[in-house]
């Protein structure tokens, strides 16, 4: 895996979903985790079971709801790998609480984005990667290997699905069901902000961006919530997805698996 995934949020796009075959071992120096498969024990997670271990994954188990998986100890790092976001009502509470109790868990969600309601369930979690089920073998590993380097990861097929539908109309989600987002001039955000902003793209962490601007960590927490505030988001996953949408050109979302 190249430099360029480092500290840079990947996107994913249309042509690498879908099964192609990858060399049989990761990079070496790859991180390292034991993985957890969230989701019905069906076809389709036993194919994914097999991919990972082909490629280096160890210790992969599978539960069939997150709420009742057996998690690694707090601090030692895991991927959890949810392939159904409808599955479980209860699912944003249950991410909350693990990222709350679990902060070096790392959440990957898989979306059917020609679902609308794994769309929509899925826009509600606080996940740290969102990846289309139908992502390419090689695609995927690459983008795991990003995800334990502590950097996010977003399908283009996601992001697309949410700013538009096929009709041309934005995508509802039940977080926006009495929410406009708003439009940069509606809400102008000041230089810092775009600058925070970007580094929301960027999937970089409070800490990073307290680090890159050389200001306190509570500073940035204070920017970030004006930033949610002003263009009516909830999350900065919503806000890093708004960023695309309306600066297209200016976000450094330009990492390609």
């Amino acid at each position: 895996m190249h430099n360029r995934f480092e500290n840079a949020t990947c996107r994913l796009s249309s042509a690498e979903t879908g099964l192609k075959g990858l060399p049989a071992t990761r990079t070496e120096g790859a991180p390292c985790a034991p993985v957890l498969i969230v989701g019905q024990s069906d076809i389709h997670n036993l194919g994914l079971r097999q991919v990972l271990n082909q490629h280096g994954f160890r210790h992969v188990s599978q539960a069939a709801a997150l709420k009742d998986a057996k998690l690694a100890l707090p601090g030692k790092p895991q991927l959890i790998l949810i392939t159904d976001p409808t599955l479980e009502p209860e699912l944003p509470d249950t991410v909350s609480a693990l990222r709350a109790t679990h902060p070096a868990a790392r959440i990957v969600i898989f979306v059917d984005t020609n679902n609308s309601a794994h769309i929509e369930a899925a826009i509600g979690l606080q996940a740290h990667a969102y990846l289309c089920n139908r992502i390419k073998s090689w695609a995927l590993v690459s983008a795991l290997d990003v995800v334990l380097g502590d950097s996010g990861v977003l399908s283009m097929d996601f992001v697309s699905r949410f700013v538009t539908q096929p009709s041309g109309q934005p995508v509802k989600s039940a977080e926006y069901s009495d929410r406009t987002p708003s439009t940069p001039q509606s809400w102008p955000l000041s230089n810092r902000e775009v600058d925070i902003l970007k580094c929301l793209t960027d999937g970089a962490s409070n800490k990073l961006i307290a680090r890159q601007f050389d200001i306190a960590e509570s500073t940035v927490k204070i920017h970030v919530k004006g930033i949610l505030r002003k263009i009516n988001v909830r999350n900065r996953t919503q806000a890093a997805i708004w960023a695309l949408a309306h600066y297209p050109s200016n976000n450094s979302m330009n990492a390609m698996v």
